[in-house]
């Protein structure tokens, strides 16, 4: 365990040659990732934070991971976080007392707070690595320079009451005599600690307490490699007790994330049932009207398992994650007659692998259906429809020509006459179908053109049974709402 934190803190703190020539920054502070806290030019937020005025609880931005790709400091800031705090977790438990480290565990598990750095870590929901470079004594500057807030006279006001928070001192620092590594000093109790190297400290961030610098003796060369690398765990209240939203997974298309709120995770119970209510209609509260109990729960649950998917396709690939969609379903159950029945087996479930959600079966029934949609459209639609609203003119139909778009009908909608001015064919055309274009080229207008030419080629290469392009092309202008649906349909068909 210590061997594996000592590696971890080597990478973090980057070569002593490497600091000399980057004038004491360390490795994890030269990547483009690592954004130091507001005022506080060199303390770093390493995981889960609270943005206090969304009440809102996620990894911190310098994290974001993109494309499922794992860069330089996110693997080594993973790594050292997990060798820290399993050795924190195992100090705490062994020293601890009982009844609290109990109390913390059975809330932990109630409200599912996220256990960062190690599995059994129900008691740290933040941490912090503040670094501070060495100086000389009787040139010692405060350490607000460095640390900004978190180097003067503060207390860490959002800190649980029922926690404590762990410093874990990882320093690089000389051993030669005079040199000093530093103090943590307990205003409130009129007391202090010596940061030496893995010293670990438990405190309660709510008394007042401030640090100072490591120093080194006037006469004594400064080489600049000297560091205090002090990890700090603390109890974030909103974190540990689920009062904070939690941001979940992504939603489609770059919305807003799904949160797990308050509510959720354990609000009182006098509560629920005015934060469960809401305004808009939703399946759960109100489709009761109109469905047998068995096909609503069923509806729910393959519902939230689909949701699921979705979520779990956003972790890393490398987990080689799976969601058993029989085991899952069988957890939901109603009540019938007296007797507990569980929801319906799912045969065409998302698959277990979440990486590939949909395999050839699924491809097959979605191909099924478009064609029979497509054969149906074909045979059961009136092939001409005179529907003024659409944008079409319907003239040349009749007589097997390419339909036209209004927004042309200047250049050739009458050839009799020919000799008529531009301004009176013009009017002609617009006062005959009363045609909307206020709405711009999804009216009508060159766009469909476009669009139902792209839409031939298709049918032409992909759907012989299509009978004919002049089936087709009486077929899309049957009226506004069926050619819209029926073209996406089939622009898509390629891409399923």
């Amino acid at each position: 365990m210590l061997d594996d934190v000592e590696q971890a803190k080597d990478v973090m703190l980057g070569s002593r040659d490497r600091r000399v020539k980057m004038k004491g920054v360390l490795a994890f502070e030269s990547s483009r990732r690592a954004k130091p806290m507001k005022n506080a030019p060199r303390c770093y937020g390493l995981n889960n934070m609270v943005q206090q005025p969304r009440n809102l609880e996620s990894p911190p931005a310098p994290l974001k991971t993109r494309d499922n790709e794992h860069d330089w400091y996110q693997l080594n800031v993973n790594r050292y976080l997990a060798a820290t705090t399993a050795l924190n977790v195992a100090a705490w438990e062994l020293q601890g007392p009982s009844d609290l480290l109990h109390a913390c565990r059975e809330y932990g598990k109630q409200v599912n707070s996220p256990r960062l750095g190690h599995r059994d870590n129900y008691y740290w929901a933040s941490q912090q690595n503040n670094c501070a470079r060495s100086q000389y004594i009787k040139k010692e500057k405060q350490l607000v320079e460095q640390m900004g807030h978190f180097g003067g006279p503060h207390e860490d006001d959002n800190d649980f009451t029922a926690g404590l928070s762990c410093g874990l001192c990882l320093s690089d620092l000389s051993d030669k005599p005079g040199c000093e590594p530093g103090r943590l000093h307990f205003l409130g109790v009129g007391c202090w600690v010596r940061l030496q190297y893995m010293a670990q400290i438990f405190f309660s961030g709510l008394l007042r307490h401030r640090g100072t610098s490591p120093l080194v003796p006037d006469e004594q060369p400064m080489e600049g490699w000297e560091t205090r690398m002090l990890l700090i765990s603390y109890p974030a209240t909103k974190i540990l007790t689920g009062e904070a939203r939690r941001s979940f997974s992504s939603m489609p298309y770059q919305s807003a994330p799904l949160y797990i709120t308050p509510e959720m995770t354990g609000a009182p119970a006098s509560q629920q049932a005015k934060a469960m209510w809401t305004t808009h209609m939703t399946y759960a509260q109100d489709a009761w009207v109109g469905m047998e109990p068995l096909s609503l729960v069923n509806f729910m649950a393959r519902s939230a398992l689909q949701h699921l998917h979705f979520a779990f396709r956003q972790l890393p690939s490398s987990y080689g994650a799976q969601i058993d969609a029989g085991q899952f379903l069988k957890a939901f159950s109603l009540d019938v007659d007296g007797h507990r029945v569980s929801a319906n087996p799912w045969e065409l479930a998302p698959n277990s692998n979440v990486g590939q959600p949909f395999g050839e079966r699924h491809k097959q029934v979605q191909d099924e259906l478009l064609q029979k949609q497509f054969n149906h459209y074909l045979a059961g639609i009136p092939l001409v429809s005179h529907n003024k609203y659409h944008g079409w003119d319907m003239t040349a139909i009749n007589h097997g020509a390419r339909p036209k778009c209004t927004d042309d009908v200047d250049e050739d909608y009458d050839n009799e006459d020919e000799d008529k001015s531009k301004d009176n064919r013009k009017r002609k055309a617009n006062t005959q179908d009363q045609i909307d274009t206020s709405k711009g080229p999804n009216k009508c207008g060159r766009y469909h053109i476009a669009l139902q030419t792209e839409v031939e080629k298709r049918i032409e290469n992909d759907y012989p049974m299509a009978q004919s392009l002049d089936s087709y092309r009486s077929l899309v202008t049957h009226a506004v709402t069926v050619k819209v649906t029926l073209t996406r349909w089939l622009l898509n068909l390629k891409g399923r």
